[in-house]
């Protein structure tokens, strides 16, 4: 079929496969030949890419487009209790996100709209009022709380970019580790929002005033729904609403750049649990910028 479709499926197949798995050092894989491992896909049509069979290992396990009958996975309890109780962290207080910062020039966060990709700012911050957050200017403290072994690693700093003008938003879905992060307009509703998602055993919730906005509860490692498609679809569009509502723009999706914004592989300015990353040197960053010159 390859050879039928020209030199662009070629491309594209050695792209998705045996490049991959080169890249990755990953042995008899991503490739048909001898001695490989046969994951096979095997299309009838290559123009609208219909899926005729497909080979795990060398066996058939979808037939002329239906699945072939399957041991029934393991589901047992014991199996299961890890991943639905990946939250090992204490209760939060306002406290935990209060900094105490050597100079009022500091570092700050700035996304960019429609991108994953930050940039520094540096910021003068007046901490005698809500401790340096500034919604006139768009300033919002943002946190990083590991979840997974209650080390008590926090990183703290600051935000430019989301439009949050009231409340708070945390979520458990923050590429790669996971972690919890936190964005807010003040310190107790950032400590409301990270209990929240921290009772629900992940998710995503928008908090305004104490009380809970809108939620997606993640249960399963903090990172899935066990709920129905239309459930999740409801509760997302609640939540995307109420952030909204609290002053985000249409045009930002406050929970995307969260999720990507501990992410210490893209430019340039990221946020981990042990503070402040430069992305290109992979070296800590200390809050407090040096003096201009």
């Amino acid at each position: 079929m390859a050879v039928r479709a020209g030199k662009d499926v070629i491309t594209c197949i050695r792209m998705a496969t045996i490049q991959a798995a080169q890249c990755f050092g990953l042995q008899r894989v991503g490739a048909v030949a001898p001695g490989y491992r046969a994951d096979l896909v095997i299309l009838s049509d290559l123009n609208s890419f219909t899926v005729r069979d497909v080979y795990s290992a060398g066996k058939c396990v979808v037939r002329g487009g239906a699945c072939l009958p399957f041991e029934a996975p393991d589901f047992r309890c014991e199996k299961w209790a890890p991943i639905l109780h990946s939250f090992h962290l204490d209760a939060l207080t306002p406290d935990h996100f209060r900094i105490e910062a050597k100079s009022n020039r500091c570092r700050v966060i700035e996304v960019i709209p429609g991108q994953l990709l930050t940039d520094e700012r540096i910021e003068s911050l007046d901490f005698t009022q809500n401790n340096g957050i500034d919604t006139a200017r768009d300033i919002l403290k943002l946190a990083v709380i590991e979840r997974h072994h209650n080390t008590g690693h926090r990183g703290l700093g600051y935000i430019k970019g989301i439009g949050l003008q009231r409340g708070a938003i945390a979520a458990s879905v923050s590429h790669d580790a996971h972690n919890l992060i936190v964005i807010g307009t003040n310190d107790a509703d950032m400590a409301c929002a990270a209990n929240r998602v921290r009772e629900l055993g992940g998710g995503s919730v928008a908090v305004e005033n104490g009380r809970i906005c809108a939620e997606i509860p993640l249960p399963i490692a903090g990172l899935m729904s066990d709920a129905d498609a239309e459930t999740v679809a409801a509760q997302n569009e609640a939540l995307n609403t109420a952030v909204h509502e609290m002053g985000v723009p249409k045009n930002i999706s406050p929970f995307m750049n969260m999720a990507f914004v501990s992410l210490t592989v893209i430019p340039a300015i990221k946020m981990t649990t042990f503070g402040l990353a430069d992305v290109q040197t992979q070296s800590l960053l200390p809050l407090e910028a040096p003096p201009a010159k």
